[in-house]
């Protein structure tokens, strides 16, 4: 009982501290975004207006779905990749 709740409790960190770490990126992203975006298009496009984080968290993931292809894109690639090993 004592190695396999070990084992068990090993996993769920690695799990919480990747789904952490990916938090933690993601906000780093969105911080970044909004002040690039707040500092260099506000000033010289006329028309654009300050964004606060959640838009800008809000712009990363629709970028992410417009320019990678989202998540039906990656499940397609990896039953690509599935084919080509058999």
């Amino acid at each position: 009982m004592g190695k396999l709740f070990t084992i068990f409790t090993g996993i769920i960190g690695v799990v919480v501290g990747g789904t952490m770490l990916g938090l933690l990126i993601g906000a780093l992203f969105a911080w970044i975004m909004m002040l690039l975006w707040n500092s260099c298009l506000v000033g010289t496009i006329v028309g654009v207006s300050a964004i606060g984080f959640w838009k800008a968290w809000g712009l990363i993931v629709l970028s992410g779905f417009l320019f990678k292809g989202g998540i039906g894109s990656a499940i397609t690639q990896f039953q690509a990749s599935k084919r080509r090993v058999r």
